[in-house]
């Protein structure tokens, strides 16, 4: 009996077991399902039905995004991607058959797939069989629905029907060229109705410039001449072109492009990138009369499908690309690599010649830019070596000078900032044509030789031969102007163009007192000044009588100057500290001469050698006393003092440095020589208290 109810209560636990796992599988969820929907590596999306104003699709070329229809157009490729990323987590997780849901007492219309809101075409790069679906909506909305093409149902995001009902329009990627600016590697321009002239091209290229090879890419023309471009201005317009965006989008403009002057399109403006990336090229008709700021119809060759407006000012910048961008800084070479500058004028020359120390160093001068530069931007590579005036047949030297290196600099930057420049016409004239151009920075690219006599190349008022550590040479020649209210001309020997350029004929001195050494004097470290003694000449007056050695001993100047007022002491310290180097604002022409004179501005007599500045140093201990004399004219103006050297056999204008401290001690103490004692008459009546 314990055995037949030991073994009944064993079965019941089992029937009891049975049914609760029974219960407890038929409660759990389903499965998951993390089968995808749609193929991998989507390449085309379809859209089209009720929740969409017209069928859109993309697909994908070349890893670019497009548009197919309803026009052909490049897609805004995050918008796309965050439709691709929703369709890639789209799976069957959830799903139940149409037919098991019929069964439980639904209806298609219960999901809104009777009418659905879209029907998606994905097409995959496998080559597999593209997948349709449609997408619904609950009755209420609230829930969406998607149906797989084995009629399969699947509860989605609302996300996912809300990316895909986005308007074709706002598909669109808002610029009109795919290309990127640093893509383009030539750019074209065709103008209509101006026939040859109408075609400007340009290229990159690898920079040449005399004297050095280098491997920057710049802009040239290649069409209507070979002309160097203003690189940094091309690449500015062209990243501007490159970015432009259009305005408005013209629907329905597929048939007739006539009515926006399309079919003989005013402009035409091609970026080519070469290689894969290929060409684009963007007609410009005519002018929207609607559009509320200036814009031009435009479209992409080869779509018909989308006609656009571009902001007029983006393209304007174009219309005349052959002068505006042409580099006006005409006579580019690298200063580190220039050795020889000859500068001509008439029947005079003068030759400029640099040593180097080391003749096969070559100066690493690829680091130079090539932007004009002001005269105080050369580096010190620039002026490596020593700069001399040698003493050659036919130049002005009689004797080898060394050049100032400051003026040098001058000289250098002078050349390489030469650059052309649009002139003022002549106000209130009206001239013909033929002579406007000569006001013009680019004159001419193809002058005739009969051209060439008429703005009087054959008489040149400058010519400066520059020649290069690599052998190579130009030549720049400038002409005087035509007549007396036209600019000068200029152009280089190995090139045809003309180009007008402001007068620099006097910064181009053929005489090498303009270019010489402007330091005369400078005393060594270990010279010491032990007297200095100014005297005027007309009187025969001593001004200044100062020394510091005295019965053998050398006094410093602070012990040789203690009788002396502060003032004084401090005017005589300032002289003292600017004698230790002498230094000429510019040389004359004169040799000295004991009986210089000069005539200068309001003066009715010629003024000669004023004071005598007598300079006694030791140049090292222990040496015997020499002397240095300065002979000096009065002042002559504001900034203008003229210095002698017997010694140095040199006429010179001294800088502002040394006539200021020169200056307090010889004005007012030689004023009886130059204010004569005038007596008043005797029969002059008193003046009344």
């Amino acid at each position: 009996m314990r055995f037949k109810l030991t073994l009944f209560l064993l079965l019941a636990n089992l029937v009891t077991f049975g049914l609760i796992w029974k219960l407890q599988h038929d409660l759990s969820l389903p499965p998951v399902n993390d089968a995808p929907i749609f193929p991998a590596g989507i390449r085309k999306i379809a859209v089209s039905g009720a929740g969409v104003a017209g069928t859109w699709a993309v697909e994908k070329k070349q890893h670019v995004w497009q548009l197919t229809e309803p026009f052909s157009w490049d897609a805004d490729s995050a918008a796309v991607e965050t439709i691709v990323n929703q369709l890639n987590f789209t799976k069957l997780d959830g799903s139940f058959s149409l037919s098991e849901a019929i069964e439980n007492g639904n209806k298609a219309e219960s999901y809104g797939l009777d009418n659905p809101k879209l029907v998606v075409t994905v097409s995959g790069g496998t080559g597999a069989a593209p997948v349709i679906v449609k997408i619904g909506q609950s009755p209420s909305g609230s829930v969406v629905y998607l149906q797989t093409p084995n009629d399969q149902i699947v509860r989605v995001p609302n996300e996912l029907l809300d990316c895909l009902m986005i308007p074709a329009n706002e598909l669109r990627k808002q610029t009109v060229f795919t290309l990127r600016d640093f893509e383009v590697n030539k750019i074209s321009v065709r103008t209509a109705g101006l026939g040859s002239d109408g075609l400007v091209s340009l290229a990159r290229k690898q920079k040449e410039i005399p004297g050095h090879i280098d491997f920057e890419q710049v802009w040239r023309f290649e069409t209507p001449i070979d002309a160097a471009a203003a690189s940094d201005l091309v690449s500015a317009r062209l990243a501007q072109l490159a970015k432009i965006r259009y305005e408005k989008f013209i629907t329905g403009a597929r048939a007739d492009q006539a009515a926006y002057g399309l079919s003989a399109p005013a402009m035409r403006i091609t970026l080519g990138a070469g290689g894969a990336e290929g060409s684009q090229t963007l007609l410009v008709g005519r002018r929207d009369p609607d559009s509320p700021t200036p814009a031009y119809f435009a479209k992409i060759e080869d779509n018909n499908t989308a006609v656009f407006t571009v902001p007029a000012a983006e393209i304007d910048e174009w219309r005349n690309a052959g002068q505006s961008l042409r580099e006006s800084n005409f006579v580019s070479f690298y200063p580190a690599q220039l050795e020889r500058i000859v500068i001509h004028e008439n029947d005079k020359s003068l030759v400029l010649l640099r040593r180097f120390e080391n003749k096969d160093d070559k100066n690493a001068a690829g680091a130079e830019s090539l932007a004009p530069q002001a005269e105080n931007d050369l580096s010190a590579n620039d002026l490596i070596g020593d700069w001399n005036i040698p003493a050659l047949p036919n130049s002005n030297t009689t004797v080898t000078l060394a050049a100032d290196p400051v003026e040098m600099k001058k000289l250098i930057a002078t050349l390489r900032n030469f650059s052309a420049t649009d002139m003022a016409l002549p106000e209130g004239e009206t001239l013909p044509p033929e002579k406007q151009k000569l006001y013009a920075a680019f004159t001419a690219d193809a002058p005739t030789p009969e051209e060439l006599r008429e703005w009087r190349f054959d008489e040149p008022v400058r010519s400066v031969e520059m020649r290069f550590r690599d052998g190579t040479r130009r030549t720049l020649i400038i002409a005087p102007p035509v007549d007396a209210k036209s600019p000068h001309h200029a152009r280089l020997s190995d090139h045809p163009s003309v180009y007008a350029v402001p007068d620099i004929t006097e910064k181009l001195s053929v005489d090498p007192d303009f270019y010489r050494l402007r330091l005369i004097e400078q005393l060594p470290e270990t010279a010491q000044i032990t007297g200095i003694k100014i005297t005027d000449l007309r009187t025969k007056k001593t001004l200044v009588d100062e020394q510091r050695s005295t019965q053998g001993a050398l006094l410093s100047w602070q012990d040789a100057l203690a009788d002396e007022t502060p003032a004084e002491q401090a005017r005589f310290l300032a002289l003292l500290k600017e004698l230790r180097a002498i230094s000429a604002k510019r040389f004359r022409s004169e040799k000295f001469s004991p009986e210089y004179t000069v005539h200068y501005l309001g003066a009715s007599v010629p003024e000669g050698w004023r004071y005598r500045l007598d300079v006694a140093l030791r140049p090292a201990a222990g040496d015997a006393t020499e002397t240095r004399t300065w002979f000096f004219t009065k002042r002559l103006g504001g900034t203008t003092q003229i210095a002698g050297s017997a010694q140095y056999n040199c006429v010179f204008e001294i800088r502002q440095s040394l006539l200021d401290a020169l200056f307090p001690l010889t004005f007012g103490r030689d004023v009886s020589a130059d204010v004569p004692e005038v007596k008043p008459p005797a029969d002059l009546p008193a003046v009344p208290k």
